[in-house]
């Protein structure tokens, strides 16, 4: 799932880089908006 690899890939970007550092912030913004999108998507199902 997209959400679980982008997930992995920010928790391996912040312990390299910080949790303040542009990429893990770009990558927490980028897994907000999937997130996000997940659930909107969910929400329209169960509608």
């Amino acid at each position: 799932m997209k959400i679980e690899r982008l997930r992995n890939q920010l928790i391996e970007v912040a312990q390299q880089e910080g949790m303040h550092s542009e990429r893990t912030i770009l990558l927490s913004r980028q897994l907000d908006l999937l997130i996000n999108e997940y659930d909107k998507q969910k929400e329209e199902k169960s509608v």
